[in-house]
């Protein structure tokens, strides 16, 4: 069952508010739908729902590096080191 989200607001910048205000949350779904898209080898993945949708958000397999790279920066900063460890392992079986 996918994640979902309500945010307030039908704009980029209610948007913008809820991805910033919840960034560790958003990024720990991300990995989880790079991990997802790498053992079921997908070429694509949604990341979570958003209500109202005015936007979605995917992981493509094609930023799948850069995408677990920015997440590993990312976790660094939380002092997430499992999260770190989580990233440098899928970025190993790429």
């Amino acid at each position: 069952m996918m994640k979902k989200f309500k945010i307030n607001g039908l704009d980029k910048k209610a948007l913008d508010d809820f991805l910033m205000s919840n960034e560790h949350e958003v990024w720990c779904l991300i990995i989880d739908a790079v991990e997802e898209c790498v053992e079921n080898d997908l070429d694509e993945r949604q990341v979570f729902e958003i209500e109202p949708e005015i936007d979605k958000l995917f992981v493509f397999r094609n930023t799948f590096q850069t995408t677990l790279e920015t997440g590993l920066k990312i976790f660094e900063g939380y002092e997430d080191y499992e999260n770190c460890a989580k990233c440098q392992k899928i970025i190993n079986e790429l």
